[in-house]
């Protein structure tokens, strides 16, 4: 008589909804906001990425690196006013943003409030997964701060991003990730992959250069090298033995040809120890004063180790500018 109330509890349990505990759900009125709030973004036809309207006047948040230039047609689908031309107003190529203007429309736009990230909360990125839409996917902050950068590599160069546990799938990049108020938390980037297979791990632009872009609407440039690096402990024990012992440091793993490395015969595979006599461990560390206290045109003198010489050398790195200027 034990086994068919065994088997009603495993049902009853299978059967359950997959919210977690109460907190980490969205109320129906929530969804229902988020999904009008939500836009998918076509290009030249094409539904590249997702958005969403963050003023009742049209302006919409999405990703910089969907395939959008000025001679390219762009669209937005929309819930409540259908299909609607956009225009580019401004990017952010250092935290991967970009914003369009729809055009007018008859009545305001449903849109979403921004908000920060303080905490491991829970979070849910809105948009179109892989041609499917309407499509929220449920994902927890993995660490609210510090930020941290990572490399795109189709596009050669650094974002500024935090980190969400959670799936991202193809045609969810400028989705906005929201939490459980319906507030922006984030607009999706990219994700950590290996050997083109995600491991679980989104990045997302963060709250602070969502709010600077959207106050001001004009283009914001950050300087840049040009280069992707990674810390010491990283590589291969092979390359570490070629290094003096306890060596801490930024090794380059590729620079683009002609850019400001290349210029100074910063090589693959040199190491960089210092930057203004400041030793760095960390790639963070190192970019964050790369970007916190310089700007495109500015001299920094670099200490660099070439694996196997018998000590290092200064450098002088001119640096460019990460602009707009591809639109």
């Amino acid at each position: 008589m034990q086994r068919p109330v065994v088997i009603a509890i495993l049902l009853a349990v299978c059967a359950a909804p997959l919210h977690g505990a109460p907190g980490d759900r969205l109320d129906e009125e929530t969804i229902k906001r988020v999904r009008e709030a939500t836009v998918e973004v076509l290009v030249d036809g094409r539904l590249m990425g997702s958005g969403v309207l963050v003023s009742k006047d049209g302006i919409v948040l999405t990703a910089a690196h969907l395939d959008v230039n000025k001679d390219k047609r762009v669209e937005l689908l929309t819930k409540t006013h259908g299909r609607l031309d956009a225009e580019m107003v401004a990017t952010n190529l250092g935290s991967d943003l970009l914003l369009l203007r729809a055009e007018k429309a008859k009545g305001a736009f449903t849109f979403l409030e921004l908000s920060d990230v303080n905490t491991l909360e829970p979070v849910w990125l809105s948009g179109a997964a892989m041609f499917r839409h309407d499509l929220l996917l449920a994902g927890r902050v993995a660490r609210a701060k510090p930020h941290s950068f990572e490399w795109l590599g189709d596009r050669k160069h650094y974002v500024h991003v935090y980190y969400i546990a959670g799936p991202s799938p193809r045609g969810t990049s400028g989705g906005a990730w929201v939490n459980q108020r319906g507030q922006v938390v984030g607009i999706q980037s990219g994700i950590i992959s290996v050997q083109a297979k995600g491991v679980g791990i989104a990045f997302a632009a963060p709250y602070a250069v969502i709010r600077e872009l959207l106050k001001d609407k004009t283009d914001v440039v950050w300087p840049t090298f040009d280069a992707a690096i990674e810390e010491v402990w990283e590589q291969p024990v092979g390359f570490i033995k070629k290094l003096p012992e306890g060596t801490e440091g930024l090794v380059v793993k590729s620079l683009r040809k002609d850019g400001p490395l290349d210029a100074v015969g910063v090589k693959k595979d040199d190491v960089i120890l210092k930057l203004n006599s400041r030793a760095h461990r960390y790639r963070d560390d190192l970019l964050f004063a790369l970007w916190t206290d310089h700007k495109p045109g500015d001299v920094v003198t670099m200490e660099v180790l070439t694996p196997g010489a018998d000590k290092p050398r200064q450098v002088k790195v001119k640096l460019g500018a990460l602009d707009g200027s591809w639109r």
